[in-house]
This record gives structure tokens, C-alpha cells and sequence, in this order.
């Protein structure tokens, strides 16, 4: 505010008497609050205004959210989009007694709006609060809100970006090939693998808006991380035709067949794998089955073997207080001699 406060016209010769004035400057929001006054110099003295109280007042464009204040999708070439829940019945309708969504009109302004209309197809629909639940009966529609403090007339209220509803399905998995792969080759007894070999995970999904994939590795130690394949929007999928499906009650979804290729390169690549079946449903996280932090009911089981590598930790030396001893380990093929002298103790690995 400082630097726009300097950037004062002083019009003293063209008002007659001495006098500043701020002009085209850019408000900012925030000023709200701020005490502000003007000086003017007389006959080598100072002479200050009366100081004035800022308020800045204004509304800005309204946005439909969710309850969780996460705006809809952005589907490409269609717009932006939020779902309700579709339970279909056998003859691919949606039954009535499906969770219900709640949408926000949210809206930035000083101050608070009080006054919201919610537009169905661009038509203003009953009730006027700022929250409004809606159910399949919006399925195909559009939706839109606007809101206003007191600054705009009845007829220029501010009005939100169209949003469409579509019918929503929570991704599914159907089907994977993880058992199937565990029996054959390349995997041995006790879900052995030997290192450099090349395996193809496989999930098929479902659901409505167009799932994505995302691979997930569980190592030894319980850490779970992405496995090394394209993940999510990245990923390598082949779409299902329709007559190739067994229920016509899911004709209308979409399922996607998910490939994870995966080169074992090192023991790193042990652990429990899965895939989860994802929606994005608005800007928020994706809704998942199985979850992104658990396997679910099938997983596939990685035990690597093969020759010894570099560890990924550091050598290092301990020193503790005992006395002279030598102890030899022998584990797969490499010798380990654990040697000391007093207050000293080392440990080094010969292949």
C-alpha cells in the first residue's frame, strides 16, 4: 500500500488550494481495515486530515464445490463435470436410492454474501441458500449459482461457470492376473524371481467417469510406494468393448483393461503388488478400490533372488567396549569376519 500511497498526483495548481489525489489504482482486497490520512505542508508547518478507514467491498465470480470445497472435473473438450451416485438396476437404469451430493456455491467477497440462486439448465430453481442437494434427477443437467452482498442489483448478480452433472459410478476391479502369474513361469516355488526377468501385471477395471490405475508395491519394511510403471492418466490401458462384457448393467460404464510392465532389476522389486481402481469425481484426491495404502483381497507376492549387490547403505564402523574375537558368518555365498581388538569392532564382507 506504501508504494501506491507515493504514487499520489499532487493537483495543488490546478484545485487552487494544496490537495493530492490518488487515481486508477489498482484496489487490493486486503486493505480492508487500513487507516490512511493525507499532510499537507503551510507556512513551513504540517497540517494532517482527518484519518479514513478503508473498507473495500466487492464480489467475485461464485464457484460450485463440494462440500469438501473441491470444484468439479475438468473433462477435456466437455467441460467441467460432477457426479452423483448411479446404482443401476438389471435394465441399465438408476435407482432412486443412491447417496444423494451436496454442492456449495462459493463465492469471495466483503462483505459476506447473503443472498444465493441456484439455476438448472440456466432457469432459477427453488431455494436459495447457499448449499443445494441434488440426486439422479440431475443426471444430464447443468448446474449454476450466483450470489450477492448487497452490491449488484437483482438482475446483475454475478453467476457461476455451468457445471453438468453425470451419472457416477465408483471404479471397480474385476478382474487380475496376479494368480495366474504366481503359477507360472517365470516365478518358482515360494514366489521366487529371479533378478532381470520381465513380468506383466494385469487389472481389469470399471467404472463411470473413465478409471485410472494407479500400481502400488508394499516392501518388506511396510513402506508403500508407487511400483516402477506409468501410474494414473499415464498409464497403459486398452478399452473393453461393450459386446465383449457379460452384464448389460454396466454397458454404460466404461472398462479399461491396465498393463504394468515391469523389469525386476534388483532385490528392491520384493514385496506384495497391487492395483487400485480410481474415480476422479472433482479437482480433489481420487476415490479408490482397493485403497492406495492396502491391498485388497489379491495381490501378487515378489520374492527376488539372485546374486549379490551393493547394499544401499553406507559401510560404517561401530566401536563398542569388548575384548579380542574373530567370528566368521557365511551367508549366500559371501564370508563375513567380524574382527576387533579392544574398544574396537568392524565387520567386512568378501564375495
Amino acid at each position: 500500500m506504501v508504494n501506491v500511497l507515493s504514487s499520489a498526483q499532487d493537483l495543488t495548481r490546478s484545485a487552487g488550494f494544496p490537495t493530492v489525489a490518488l487515481r486508477g489504482i489498482a484496489v487490493n482486497t486486503n486493505w480492508t481495515g487500513a487507516t490512511i490520512m493525507c499532510q499537507a505542508a503551510l507556512n513551513g508547518g504540517t497540517i494532517d486530515s482527518a484519518p479514513a478507514v478503508i473498507d473495500v467491498r466487492y464480489l467475485k465470480q461464485p464457484h460450485v464445490v463440494d462440500t469438501s470445497g473441491q470444484g468439479p472435473a475438468l473433462i477435456v473438450n466437455q467441460g467441467y463435470r460432477f457426479y452423483v451416485e448411479c446404482i443401476r438396476t438389471n435394465d441399465g437404469l438408476c435407482q432412486q436410492n443412491g447417496r444423494r451430493k451436496t454442492l456449495r456455491c462459493a463465492v469471495q467477497s466483503h462483505p459476506p454474501a447473503t443472498v444465493f440462486r441456484w439455476l438448472k439448465n440456466g432457469i432459477p430453481v427453488s431455494g436459495n441458500g447457499a448449499d443445494i442437494t441434488i440426486g439422479t434427477e440431475m443426471i444430464g443437467q447443468s448446474i449454476q449459482c450466483s450470489a450477492n452482498n448487497g452490491l449488484f442489483s437483482d438482475g446483475e448478480m454475478p453467476i457461476s461457470q455451468a457445471v453438468q452433472i453425470d451419472p457416477y459410478t465408483s471404479a471397480r476391479l474385476v478382474q487380475d492376473n496376479f494368480q495366474t502369474m504366481q503359477n507360472a513361469a517365470p516365478f518358482q516355488t515360494g514366489n521366487r524371481i529371479d533378478m532381470n526377468q520381465q513380468i506383466n501385471l494385469g487389472c481389469q477395471v470399471e467404472g463411470n467417469p473413465r478409471p485410472v490405475v494407479f500400481w502400488k508395491l508394499r516392501k518388506s519394511s511396510g513402506q508403500v510406494v508407487d511400483a516402477a510403471c506409468p501410474q494414473g492418466f499415464d498409464g497403459q490401458y486398452h478399452e473393453v468393448p461393450s459386446e465383449q462384457r457379460g452384464q448389460a448393467a454396466y454397458v454404460t460404464n466404461i472398462r479399461l483393461n491396465a498393463i504394468c510392465s515391469l523389469r525386476i532389476a534388483n532385490y528392491t522389486f520384493s514385496g506384495q503388488y497391487w492395483c487400485a481402481a480410481c474415480s476422479y469425481v472433482s479437482q480433489g484426491p481420487p476415490e479408490c478400490s482397493p485403497s492406495l495404502d492396502s491391498p485388497g483381497t489379491t495381490y501378487l507376492n515378489v520374492q527376488v533372488q539372485g546374486p549379490p549387490t551393493q547394499s544401499d547403505t553406507s559401510p560404517s564402523v561401530q566401536k563398542v567396549s569388548i575384548f579380542s574375537f574373530v567370528i566368521f558368518i557365511i551367508t549366500n555365498k559371501w564370508y563375513f569376519f567380524a574382527c576387533c581388538t579392544y574398544k574396537t569392532f568392524g565387520i567386512i564382507g568378501i564375495p
